[in-house]
């Protein structure tokens, strides 16, 4: 499986959440020390986990933004609040975390994947990412726009379920974009609401964002590369072909909209 996040391992820690799912974060902590490391210093430390950076970047110069604040952060990465000093344009950057790095060094090819997966589809529905670099502590990031709104994960969480009318209009705002990358080649292979922004607009409707192209995969065989038999994605949302580690295409990704479908 790919890294939990921090609730996900937060809750494992705690002894709480569901049983399938611990059962799967305690796969993956036997073959991964930075995850585990993590747990661990949640055991003897409760205000462990989640840490995010500690404000070490907070204030700090990014190639050509400044680090304003930490805004949100999961098992492998942390997000800030960032901006062009000169014209004043508010960024999001993500930053990679250096022991999950260490442990995993494919992570920065995914996010290098990333960056060049968004370019390569050019639509509007994906958030855009327009710079990538190093932080003096060797720390790899990506600058991408930032977004006001909520994941789809928060609007179901607040609301149980959707209209009939809201979950097409939600899935119709971002099929495009996902139509976009399907004919640019590119398989996402990690749909899921967390990764579906819904973008509050200035006349209140709403513009839904595809997120985190870190898994995309190239529908020819670029993209990050993985060992065989070893399954990525997040498996709530996985069609079987990718469970079980098989080549997967579009219809992959079309599977994980009919779950998300289901969520809604």
């Amino acid at each position: 499986m790919s890294h939990p996040t921090e609730n996900e391992l937060l809750e494992y820690a705690e002894g709480q959440g569901d049983p399938v799912r611990r059962a799967r974060v305690k796969a993956h902590l036997a073959q991964c020390g930075a995850c585990s490391g993590l747990v661990g210093a949640a055991f003897s430390d409760p205000g462990a986990l989640p840490t995010g950076s500690g404000g070490s970047l907070v204030g700090q110069k990014l190639g050509d933004y400044v680090v304003d604040e930490e805004i949100g952060h999961g098992g492998m990465g942390i997000v800030y609040r960032g901006r062009q000093p000169v014209i004043g344009k508010t960024v999001a950057i993500k930053v990679l975390r250096p022991e999950v790095a260490a442990e995993d060094p494919q992570l920065v090819e995914r996010l290098l994947a990333e960056a060049r997966a968004v370019n390569a589809i050019g639509h509007r529905g994906i958030v855009d990412i327009f710079g990538f670099g190093e932080t003096p502590q060797g720390q790899h990031y990506i600058v991408m726009e930032y977004l006001v709104g909520e994941t789809l994960t928060a609007l179901l969480a607040a609301k149980g379920r959707l209209s009939p009318y809201e979950a097409i209009t939600v899935l119709e705002g971002f099929l495009g974009a996902l139509g976009s990358a399907h004919a640019a080649g590119v398989v996402h292979r990690d749909l899921k609401p967390s990764n579906l922004f819904l973008v509050h607009q200035p006349d209140g409707a709403r513009l839904v964002k595809l997120l985190d192209f870190g898994l995309a995969r190239n529908a020819e065989g670029g993209g990050p590369r993985t060992a065989p038999g070893v399954t990525i994605g997040t498996p709530d949302y996985m069609a079987p072909e990718q469970v079980r580690s098989s080549a997967v295409g579009p219809r992959a990704d079309l599977y994980s909209v009919g779950v998300i479908a289901f969520s809604c």
